[in-house]
């Protein structure tokens, strides 16, 4: 699975959970047992809806529920819900609200991968982190849907860094694995222009033209030995040393 479609389906388990909960309905039924001093007297109380007020008589924890599970939403002394609890058949959320209702934050998860959203003033996602089978990501996005960074985790080990444009092409690239790293900027057509890499043999440096014509690459060896090479836009060596 790429990068791309790993970052969709955590971001697509997140939205899910979220979109639950926008439109939850509130007529449920719910089963909570209520026990006597010491245990000794036990009543089943049935009710489509469980308010436990606060000091001013106004709902301050509301519990409900319907054939997929149920949601627990915590009030302020308003009557707006500053926290809501959920779960269904495939996993559970946590949504965090300011004091005006706005969410601000979600953590979900299904059986397949966990995901946590940070959201703007417009509820639009800014930050998202992810995990499933194959590693984590982390995404931070500018206004509207516009990529800015991606941070990725790999299950061998390997890790990855991306900085995006507006429109989400990656132009800058970082990575690494158990035998070396890469760095890597691209231009506006997404062409590799300066390049770094390294492995157990030694590190290499180029810096290209946009039709990826090698024109200066550094090289060290493990040996300690090393090289200078300056071609032209076909490749052809035009100097070196030594």
């Amino acid at each position: 699975m790429t990068t791309e479609q790993r970052l969709s389906s955590l971001e697509r388990t997140v939205r899910r959970q979220r979109s639950m909960l926008w439109g939850l309905p509130v007529l449920l039924i719910g089963t909570v047992l209520v026990m006597g001093a010491g245990g000794q007297d036990q009543q089943v109380v049935r009710t489509q809806r469980l308010e436990i007020t606060g000091m001013k008589d106004s709902p301050a924890m509301v519990l409900t529920s319907d054939a997929d599970g149920g949601i627990l939403q915590i009030q302020d002394h308003s009557g707006t819900s500053v926290l809501d609890l959920y779960v269904d058949s495939d996993g559970g959320a946590v949504v965090v609200r300011a004091a005006d209702g706005r969410r601000v934050g979600i953590l979900a998860s299904d059986d397949e991968s966990r995901g946590l959203l940070i959201l703007s003033a417009n509820e639009e996602p800014i930050v998202t982190a992810g995990a499933d089978a194959d590693g984590g990501l982390i995404t931070v996005r500018g206004p509207g849907e516009s990529l800015g960074a991606l941070v990725g985790m790999a299950g061998d080990g390997g890790g990855l860094v991306n900085v995006m444009n507006p429109s989400g092409e990656a132009r800058i690239i970082l990575g690494g694995k158990s035998d070396g790293g890469e760095f890597s900027v691209l231009d506006a057509d997404g062409q590799t222009v300066v390049a770094a890499y390294s492995d157990k043999d030694g590190g290499l440096l180029s810096v290209r033209n946009n039709q990826e014509g090698t024109v200066v690459l550094n090289a060290a060896l493990a040996d300690g030995g090393g090289f200078v090479r300056v071609l032209d836009g076909q490749g052809n060596e035009k100097w070196r040393s030594p």
